[in-house]
């Protein structure tokens, strides 16, 4: 608490969150080597994003260790996804509530058991289990990672801030599958896990004594919203998963679909009663806190939801192999760097309304341009594209996050990170889903003009990019036929992501071109 003399010469006691306080505390804070939150925060994104990348490229191992079923390889991946999803908003909140240095901490410490967990996992079922704890680490550390920076950084150091870190997020997708093809290749797919537990203590270490602790707003517990967001979260979620592999009109698909929007129904009434909901509905009122949301949606369903299928055209069609495919992808992610370093600068100096936006313009002129690519082609054919969506990527990242703090106020800053962490992972499962239905949609189209009466089991090995074991199954008279039929698919289905993924992205800046508008984001009024 901190008092203010009246003109009475009594003293009136204020809140520890009054706006002069937190400037105050921000100076201080930034006295000293005041980076070392950006460290922390840089150092838990690059754990948190190369994870996606080093997972990815150790599955194939895992698989040959534990004779694993395909079922239970894809929940290796999609459990982590789901308690992300089903967590981020409350870990958010929570934060706020109880504090947000003592809930990264927590997180770091979560991290580090379920990394360990992970390189030591015995069977399937048990990394199975380790990756739902590590999705839940996940949620905690990425919820106060964007109100470190905001907290902590004011002017020409914010803009730094925010650059540096939309540059870290970029490269560190990148370096995900580079260093998790060196480690499998060169030691063992246990490492994948294990060269992050050296990282997370030397975070943890940092958080502790070089993140300073600001004081938790406090309130009451939304206990009722925590349970209905988290498990509607997650049924979402575990709906976009069933639906590829059971059929979008299935049973085990309807049934989880239906109850997301009953959650939904109950969730959206309790919000409305409760006195401090976990959501304030109300804000999506504003216009620039909905753009914010488009935001994070669009560039997950878009740019990062189709870094998968472009590491399986690489890998599946032109034959490279993780780390070769990584190299190919650094043009767009050196790009997103540069960019992000440049454009990081100009937080707190413009609004980020017009970056945001045109960052995902350039991104949905980048992805249409990759539809320039035929069966035939070489990976530079990819090379305009990425250019593009490099650079438009690099825009967005720092502007994105500046965005997402400023549509809240301080008091909900946990809040305003998890949301925004939210909508992009829901873009991200969405665009994944969505690319999945027409990419296998347009591939049996496809074979069926070219190879009329094959089997389905051709069809989905061309989806999964083993094109090459495809071949190798069937007699040598018949590979050149089925080859080119198999390419021609997947370049087709490929095509037809691009063209889904270009649209929707264009939509998107549209969309916060119209919604973010140059006004005091925190209440919605004038400046």
């Amino acid at each position: 608490m901190s008092v203010a003399p009246d003109q009475g010469n009594s003293e009136v006691v204020r809140p520890a969150t009054h706006p002069a306080d937190l400037e105050q505390a921000a100076e201080q804070r930034t006295s000293g080597w005041q980076w070392w939150p950006l460290v922390a925060v840089c150092l838990v994104d690059l754990m948190l994003l190369g994870d996606v990348g080093l997972v990815t490229v150790a599955l194939p191992k895992v698989q040959a260790e534990f004779h694993a079923q395909l079922s239970g390889l894809q929940w290796v991946t999609n459990i982590y996804s789901m308690a992300l999803a089903a967590f981020l908003l409350t870990a958010g909140t929570a934060a706020d509530r109880w504090g947000r240095k003592p809930l990264l901490l927590c997180g770091l410490g979560i991290f580090l058991l379920a990394q360990l967990g992970n390189g030591l996992a015995p069977s399937t079922g048990f990394l199975i289990g380790t990756r739902l704890l590590e999705g839940v680490a996940a949620a905690l550390m990425f919820s106060v990672s964007l109100v470190v920076l905001s907290e902590t950084y004011r002017g020409r150091t914010k803009g730094v801030a925010f650059g540096v870190w939309g540059a870290l997020t970029g490269s560190s997708i990148a370096l995900g599958p580079i260093v998790g093809g060196i480690l499998v290749e060169s030691a063992d797919w246990r490492w994948v896990f294990l060269i992050q537990l050296p990282v997370c203590l030397v975070t943890i270490a940092i958080v502790a004594l070089g993140v300073p602790r600001t004081p938790p707003v406090g309130g009451r517990a939304d206990w009722a919203g925590t349970v209905l967001f988290s498990i509607m979260l997650g049924l979402f979620v575990y709906t976009l998963v069933r639906g590829k592999d059971a059929g979008w009109t299935s049973a085990p698909t309807l049934a989880p679909a239906v109850a997301t929007v009953v959650l939904f129904v109950i969730f959206v009434a309790v919000e409305r009663r409760v006195r401090e909901p976990m959501l304030d509905l109300s804000r999506f009122r504003i216009p620039a806190f909905s753009g914010a949301q488009v935001a994070a949606f669009t560039l997950g369903a878009t740019h990062l939801a189709l870094l998968m299928y472009l590491s399986l055209y690489l890998q599946g069609v032109l034959q490279y192999d993780a780390l070769q495919a990584g190299m190919r992808l650094l043009p767009m992610n050196a790009l997103t760097v540069l960019a992000a370093l440049s454009t990081g600068r100009l937080v707190g100096r413009i609004g980020p309304r017009w970056p945001v936006a045109i960052g995902l313009a350039l991104t949905g002129a980048g992805i249409l341009l990759l539809r320039s690519v035929a069966p035939g082609s070489e990976w530079t054919t990819l090379l305009a594209g990425f250019v593009l969506i490099g650079f438009g990527g690099g825009m967005i990242n720092p502007m994105l996050g500046a965005l997402a703090m400023s549509v809240v106020t301080r008091r909900r800053a946990g809040m305003g990170s998890g949301i925004s962490y939210t909508f992009r992972q829901l873009g991200i499962a969405t665009g994944v889903a969505v690319n999945g239905a027409v990419f296998g949609a347009v591939i049996n189209a496809r074979l069926d003009e070219q190879l009329p009466g094959g089997s389905s089991h051709v069809a989905d090995a061309v989806a999964s990019g083993a094109i090459r074991p495809l071949l190798a199954s069937v007699p040598e008279a018949e590979q050149p036929a089925v080859a080119a039929a198999a390419h021609s698919a997947f370049v087709a289905g490929l095509n037809g992501i691009f063209l889904v993924g270009g649209i929707v992205a264009l939509v998107g800046a549209a969309l916060v071109a119209v919604l973010v508008r140059p006004t005091n984001r925190q209440d919605g009024a004038p400046r």
